[in-house]
């Protein structure tokens, strides 16, 4: 006679009454919405579009948290991607103590005119690994703004961005195609997490900020001191001390917005979704 199976009795579980109840009230709940799930995923995509949209604002009127955002500007960065920028080179305080020159933090320099462009505010910014070299860059708008980010807006947090040495410690589990070899990638840190990336696009402006107090390198971290970010598509993993993290093709750092999330709409797939 064969047994009867037991594994899924709480009592013969040795689970104390609470237990036994919550597990018991749980159980038509988590059956249901197992459910629901499987029978959303079998519907035809027009059809989840649709359910979608019942739910979802439409974009115009997208809302996170209690306040309506606009749509992101990307102008600035489509701007730059047409040509109008300056490339920027970071020189860290070491470099800088070699020539005999005293700059605490290290700084942004324009490497045409050797102008030192540390501190100031672009009106917006892009830092990228490049696919042949596997090495970053930093390029920003010519123009300058006086406010970076949303410093009155609820929720708004400081973002702080980096080069990330691929010998400070990481290394791939699986890379996105053409990546391979990249020597660099970039860290988006935000509310005590950090984020990686190939891409970080500054469509609202960004501070040329040094941080010459920090202990150690990079002291040079472009900031925003009070703005949202938006993840874009995850094309890889990496291992850093022991622990798998995503990598996305793009990060946005913006001044209005609402939470760490994946964009609800393709209206700005093209810069912070899409491509890298």
């Amino acid at each position: 006679m064969a047994k009867k199976d037991v594994s899924g009795d709480p009592k013969k579980q040795g689970l104390g009454s609470l237990a036994r109840k919550v597990i018991q009230r749980a159980t038509p709940v988590l059956r249901i919405g197992s459910s629901l799930y499987d029978a959303y995923t079998a519907l035809p995509q027009e059809i989840k579009d649709k359910v979608r949209d019942s739910i979802l604002p439409p974009p115009d009127q997208e809302t996170v948290g209690p306040s309506s955002f606009p749509p992101i500007d990307y102008s600035g960065i489509q701007d730059m991607e047409q040509g109008n920028s300056i490339s920027i080179y970071p020189k860290n305080q070491k470099k800088f103590a070699q020539e005999g020159v005293v700059q605490p933090g290290g700084g942004y320099l324009n490497p045409q005119t050797q102008e030192n462009l540390t501190g100031k505010n672009a009106s917006a910014g892009i830092i990228s690994i490049n696919r042949e070299k596997g090495t970053g860059s930093l390029k920003i708008h010519p123009e300058t703004t006086d406010v970076v980010g949303s410093p009155n807006k609820q929720g708004a947090t400081v973002i702080r961005t980096n080069l990330f040495n691929k010998k400070a410690g990481w290394k791939w589990i699986t890379s996105p195609e053409g990546y391979e070899n990249a020597t660099s990638l970039i860290s988006v840190e935000n509310k005590g997490r950090h984020y990686y990336t190939l891409k970080t696009l500054f469509p609202n402006g960004v501070n040329l900020a040094n941080y010459p107090n920090s202990k150690t390198e990079p002291r040079l971290r472009p900031t925003v001191q009070k703005g949202f970010v938006n993840l874009g598509d995850v094309v890889g993993k990496v291992l850093i001390r022991g622990k798998e993290h995503p990598v996305y093709n793009t990060i946005s750092a913006f001044a209005h917005g609402g939470f760490v999330d994946k964009p609800l709409y393709d209206r700005d797939r093209s810069y912070y979704g899409g491509r890298y």
